[in-house]
């Protein structure tokens, strides 16, 4: 349930705030259904820290996916 004080501004619970680290700026992000409530600092900082290409992320998740000629691995033995 959100809350509003009577010059409607959201109300966000103390504990929120504290989970959140939220300072005195903030970042609201948007996308599809939803809202994120972002400390400007941590939010910064946590765009700075994403990967230059999402292949990174495919290789620091699945490995390398191709040895030499440019074939798929696999580590099932052809038969």
């Amino acid at each position: 349930m959100i809350n509003m004080d009577s010059a409607d501004r959201i109300l966000l619970p103390g504990n929120l705030i504290d989970y959140a680290g939220l300072k005195k700026n903030v970042i609201l992000f948007a996308y599809h259904e939803q809202i994120e409530i972002w400390d400007k600092e941590k939010y910064f900082d946590m765009l700075n820290d994403e990967p230059e290409s999402f292949s990174e992320i495919a290789d620091g998740i699945f490995g390398t996916l191709t040895q030499g000629g440019g074939e798929p691995q696999s580590d099932i033995a052809d038969e």
